[in-house]
């Protein structure tokens, strides 16, 4: 096959490979900054692969200007690619200190594109004639500079990215997280701009043509990489997250040795106290009775805290601990139904702690008011979605004191705070709460 024919080929493969490339890239809701980012790099390279095209198919006579506009697109591929790393590595860079690199390079494009306009339409198409098959000195002076800068980009990227995995050494999350893939890939960039691209031109100088052959195959390679890791890549965020999980887990750690040992001890040091002092005895009851309450309530803080406990099948572990613990000596009978099939995953803290809290809400108000004597308690998945009913055989609300009025606009608030739906059905046969379209993740 003709080179020209191979070279328009792969530039056309190029060009939809990058546009599908970004296009996924600008709806990945993870890591989006730097997605979007990573997307408008791969559509400048578009741009550069369709002025290939252009000089290929002998249109470049006629739209020479878009070829032209390639030249700035070539010196902003730099300061993106970098924007891309900083992003990545979550490094904040002052843009505003380093104008002259920003700016000073585009003197040559713009000195390069005005020269046409000194050209006549002969003078034009005589001098692309020419570039299909040997690099012009012009766009040989321009192309050298925009490599030095890019160079100069891609350096200050290796140096943050190194920086960013010499401080994820020494996470448990490094593996995850680590940006080496990045860094190889830079290199690479580097090497090809600095030494194979170079290279290339001095071994086919006598027909340059051979060159829009070899350039895609290696960026489509390279870019191809970078597209899959990148998008697979979580991003800062995840590591944020991470970081507050691992702060839980010290804070839940701390409370358990230092403050719940000194309350177990408050409450078995009242309790000797108490058989030893029978004047003090209803004083010491009541010390001893909120240093077990405050025990109980630590402990309960602990496992929130815990991030083990934003598992699904802990936290129905902890539901039905909670609901058969308040109600086994209430004289109440009662009936617990949790998914069991439901395959493991996350729950978001804010979801796990809401549904909680309105159970205790809901059970305490059956307890206190409704006068009751069965309780059903049930969880179930519907549509991808939880659907929690908790029912009594009690007064009912319109029956019972304001307080438990309290409990059930305490509950509509917390069911709304995670987006889900609270509704309650009141009769003589007792009171039915419903919590629907909860999303647990």
């Amino acid at each position: 096959m003709d080179t020209q024919v191979t070279a328009y080929y792969l530039a056309w493969i190029c060009i939809i490979h990058l546009s599908v490339f970004s296009f996924i890239l600008f709806f990945k809701k993870d890591n989006k900054k730097a997605n979007v980012t990573l997307a408008i790099f791969m559509l400048m390279l578009v741009a550069i692969h369709a002025s290939h095209l252009l000089l290929l198919t002998d249109m470049v006579y006629k739209y020479y200007w878009l070829n032209n506009l390639c030249f700035l697109l070539l010196f902003l591929e730099g300061p993106v690619y970098f924007r891309y790393t900083t992003l990545m590595a979550g490094a904040v860079i002052d843009w505003k200190k380093y104008l002259w690199l920003h700016i000073l390079p585009f003197l040559f494009p713009v000195w390069y594109i005005l020269s046409f306009l000194f050209k006549d339409a002969l003078e034009i198409k005589t001098y692309y004639q020419y570039a299909k098959h040997v690099q012009p000195l012009d766009a040989t002076i321009v192309l050298a500079v925009v490599t030095i800068q890019a160079a100069v980009y891609w350096l200050w990227s290796v140096k943050i990215l190194n920086q960013y995995n010499k401080r994820l050494k020494s996470k448990l999350y490094k593996s995850q997280l680590s940006l080496q893939w990045l860094t190889v890939l830079t290199i690479i960039l580097l090497i090809s701009a600095l030494l194979v691209v170079p290279m290339l031109l001095f071994v086919i100088q006598s027909d340059i043509s051979v060159l829009y052959i070899y350039m895609p195959v290696i960026t489509m390679t390279i870019y191809l990489t970078l597209f899959y890791k990148s998008i697979n890549f979580p991003g800062t965020e995840y590591e944020k997250r991470l970081i507050r999980e691992q702060v839980r887990q010290r804070i839940s750690r701390d409370m358990h040795d230092e403050l719940g040992a000194g309350i177990t001890k408050i409450a078995l040091l009242s309790e000797l106290a108490r058989k030893n002092n029978e004047e003090d005895d209803l004083k010491l009851s009541e010390i001893s009775g909120n240093a077990k309450r405050l025990s109980e309530n630590l402990k309960e803080i602990i496992w929130d805290l815990n991030p083990e406990s934003s598992l699904f099948s802990n936290m129905l572990s902890c539901i039905r601990e909670y609901a058969s613990d308040f109600l086994y000596d209430s004289g109440i009978n009662y009936f617990i139904e949790l998914p069991n099939q439901e395959p493991d995953f996350i729950v978001s803290y804010e979801a796990k702690r809401n549904l909680i809290m309105i159970i205790k809400e809901s059970l305490n108000n059956i307890l206190k008011h409704s006068g009751a004597n069965q309780v059903n308690l049930r969880l179930e998945a519907v549509d991808g979605l939880f659907l929690l009913t908790i029912e009594d055989n009690g007064k009912g609300i319109g029956h019972s004191k304001g307080s438990q009025g309290n409990g059930l606009k305490n509950m509509a608030i917390r069911a709304s705070q995670i987006g889900a739906d609270f509704t309650y059905q009141s009769n003589n046969g007792g009171l039915s709460v419903r919590v629907k379209n909860i999303n647990l993740s």
